[in-house]
């Protein structure tokens, strides 16, 4: 039972899975032991993704790319590391 209360656990790191409904493993959260932060998997799904659709030619394919940008993988800021 959630008692209501909310704390800060510190700085998390997302890890985005893109694919169709096999892909989905839900929002979980991991302890880092090595490092001060934890890693929060997020699903980014796409009806009927196969691997075919990941290429297109030489180039990733409509549908990766809109993933892509929908989790802002595009951002580009000078204070972003690399």
């Amino acid at each position: 039972m959630h008692d209501g209360t909310v704390r800060l656990m510190g700085e998390a790191t997302p890890y985005f899975y893109i694919g169709d409904s096999h892909a989905m493993v839900g929002s979980l959260v991991f302890d880092v032991p090595a490092g001060p932060t934890r890693l929060v998997t997020s699903v980014q799904l796409i009806r009927g993704f196969a691997a075919s659709d990941m290429l297109e030619g030489e180039c990733l394919g409509p549908a990766p790319v809109d993933v892509l940008r929908r989790i802002s993988a595009f951002s580009s800021h000078p204070d972003y590391p690399p």
